[in-house]
């Protein structure tokens, strides 16, 4: 990934305000028209690091059967992540031909070059290089200019492989300072039938990319699914799996043990009957050949595996934990089961941490799982989909949000600007780990939907970011930000371009007008700022404003007194960072810097009572006035049973 900038103190990563979804806002991305339809734009979803280090991250969503090229040929999307974005990508990424199914798999895959810039990867299982369906990834590589000119093919070994079918960034797994990246070919008949192979790909600093392999991973000796039916419907062409599709999902996880190395998930979902397994490699200076832990799983027809992902910090220590999607559980109800980041793991691991399931028979609870950061206030929140869930239409999706190993989720449901509702759409078919693509400090994550119908009704597909901040983003870019939402009286801030040349602006909830431009609503120089009387029962507001002649509307919705009433914010001045806080309630609180190991090294305020503002300087000193290493380290504020955290790095 792109290294930070070397400057002297704290620099802030990640403002974190807890936040529940009620107060979350998606923005809608779909495809260019000129694809045609069924194209399933957002089959795949991933953050893109920082491509054009421009300091803001990007993202990168596929459409396999994009027809632009040819039928199915499939095309890939990339967005410049900033504070305003549109439905137009930044770069269309269009090297598939008829039958590719480019953009099946995409991935941001760190810095492979070294360059400073993150560079990106797209999938074509259906490429012909070696043979029918042998497969292909493409690489492209990150720059100031970025406009999707791709490196040497790297290309499957024989026909019928899929090479492609999943790509992951593998971090830095043979510890020589630069990025690496894993391809998966799950229907490789290499060492059995469709026992599936894994190739690990070094990333260089030398003129071009090395195209050939520097280890090869293969799939357990297990027999392969009893009920085929659910991997046919996944593959384009509907070709089941007769083995344990070895390298049917991947997923970088870094410092499971605790030690600072990489390490890369491996999901075989048709292991055994379908119980499935996940081998997880830990990186060494000598690439690893053999599984440092197997996963396993006693249920056949689970598809343990189906999906694995990073899950961020789950358990509360330092190390990082593994997602595991089982989506075939109990008729397809689904569960997740969470494996802890341990110091010295055994070499097999049948016995989950943390189980969640699914609500309905039919959800598919775990098809896609990815960690959201700090997205519900602590560094081990965590997401899963379920695209078949009903509830909101048939198979419209539903998305379950985690806070650590609390078992309530919070459910984002689907969006959609369609009028034609969201049946169908599938919400939470893929998703990516968090990262802040609208540059406002707070983790976002994204979702794919790719059999959404879009405003004309065809079935194009779309990718969501979920972003929950007191700064939002609603579907056109307009931001709202809470400056005040404790008093009696709420004030609210609007920026848009659009709202900045409105020549009516109104603010309401319900059928009850709460202000107008001119009449609580008066203009800044981002866009209006709306002061009205807030209602116990306000919790949602449409903002409705005239742009050349067209009538526009967005609804958001609003935080909670109390969620307000405990606040955090970190700002970088010219004299270091310095920590906003505030705590209404009347009760004490204390401000406490602590280490990624969870020790605390200094308290650096405490209180017994409401305190309106209060400012506090970080130093860079400990409890004893020493200077503090070098390193990532957690501001918490802590109030009652509240608590809100901002993640700061301490540089050179």
């Amino acid at each position: 990934m792109k290294r930070p900038s070397q400057f002297a103190s704290w620099i802030l990563v990640t403002i974190v305000a807890a936040a529940p979804s009620a107060w979350a806002a998606t923005d809608l991305f779909q495809s260019p028209s000129t694809g045609g339809s069924e194209i399933r734009h957002g089959f795949a979803v991933d953050h893109a690091g920082d491509v054009n280090g421009d300091g803001i991250g990007d993202f990168i969503a596929g459409a396999p059967f994009d027809n632009a090229l040819g039928a199915e040929a499939g095309r890939a999307f990339v967005w410049f992540g900033g504070s305003s974005m549109s439905d137009r990508p930044d770069v269309v990424l269009d090297d598939g031909s008829a039958g590719d199914w480019f953009g099946f798999s995409v991935a941001g895959i760190g810095d492979v070059d070294d360059d400073g810039y993150d560079d990106v990867a797209v999938g074509a299982p259906g490429d012909d290089p070696s043979g029918e369906k042998s497969g292909a990834v493409y690489v492209y590589l990150g720059g100031p200019s970025f406009s999707g000119s791709s490196e040497p093919i790297f290309a499957g070994e024989v026909g019928g492989d899929r090479f492609g079918w999943s790509v992951s960034a593998a971090g830095d797994l043979d510890d020589d300072g630069i990025d690496d990246f894993v391809v998966g070919a799950p229907y490789s008949d290499a060492t059995g039938t469709d026992r599936g192979r894994v190739y690990v790909f070094r990333g260089s600093r030398a003129s071009s990319l090395p195209t050939t392999a520097a280890a090869t991973w293969d799939g357990p000796a297990l027999g392969g699914p009893i009920a085929t039916g659910d991997f046919a419907d996944f593959a384009p062409d509907a070709e089941p799996i007769g083995g344990p599709g070895f390298g049917w999902s991947l997923a970088d996880v870094p410092n499971f043990r605790g030690d600072g190395r990489d390490a890369v998930a491996v999901g075989a979902p048709g292991a055994a009957g379908a119980s499935g397994r996940v081998h997880l490699f830990v990186g060494a200076s000598a690439l690893p050949s053999t599984p440092t832990v197997v996963f396993g799983n006693a249920t056949s027809d689970q598809q343990f595996g189906w999906s694995v992902s990073r899950g961020g910090l789950i358990s509360g220590d330092a190390r990082q934990d593994l997602l595991v999607g089982a989506p075939g559980a109990d008729g397809d109800r689904g569960l997740v089961k969470v494996f802890y980041g341990s110091s010295s793991p055994p070499s097999t691991d049948d016995v989950a941490d943390l189980v969640r399931t699914g609500q309905t028979a039919g959800d598919r609870f775990g098809f896609a799982v990815a960690a959201a950061g700090d997205h519900r206030g602590s560094p081990g929140s965590w997401v899963a989909g379920a695209p078949g869930r009903d509830d909101s239409g048939l198979d419209a999706g539903w998305i379950h949000l985690f806070d650590g190993t609390g078992p309530i989720p919070e459910d984002v449901l689907p969006a959609n600007r369609s009028s034609l509702g969201v049946a169908g759409d599938r919400w939470g078919w893929s998703l990516s780990d968090h990262v802040d693509v609208d540059g406002d400090g707070a983790d976002d994550f994204l979702v794919g939907a790719p059999d959404a119908n879009v405003e004309n009704g065809a079935v194009r597909g779309l990718v969501g970011i979920v972003s929950s901040s007191f700064g939002v983003v609603a579907a056109d870019g307009v931001r709202m930000r809470v400056v005040d939402a404790v008093s009696t009286v709420t004030t609210l801030d609007f920026e848009s371009r659009s709202l900045q040349r409105a020549s009516s602006v109104t603010l309401a909830a319900g059928t009850r007008v709460l202000a107008r431009l001119g009449s609580g609503i008066e203009r800044t120089e981002a866009g209006v700022r709306a002061t009205f009387g807030r209602s116990e029962g306000t919790d949602t507001v449409v903002l409705t404003w005239e742009d050349g002649g067209l009538d526009r509307s967005r609804s958001f919705r609003l935080p909670s007194r109390s969620d307000v009433s405990l606040r955090l914010d970190v700002v970088r001045g010219g004299a270091g960072h310095e920590v906003r806080l505030r705590a209404d309630a009347d009760a004490p609180w204390h401000l406490r810097l602590i280490d990624v190991r969870g020790r605390v090294v200094r308290t650096l305020a405490r209180g017994d009572g409401p305190v309106a503002e209060r400012r506090v300087v970080l130093d860079g000193r400990d409890a004893a006035g020493r200077g503090t290493a070098h390193g990532v380290y957690f501001v918490v504020l802590e109030q009652d049973s509240r608590r809100r955290t901002a993640r700061i790095v301490r540089t050179p």
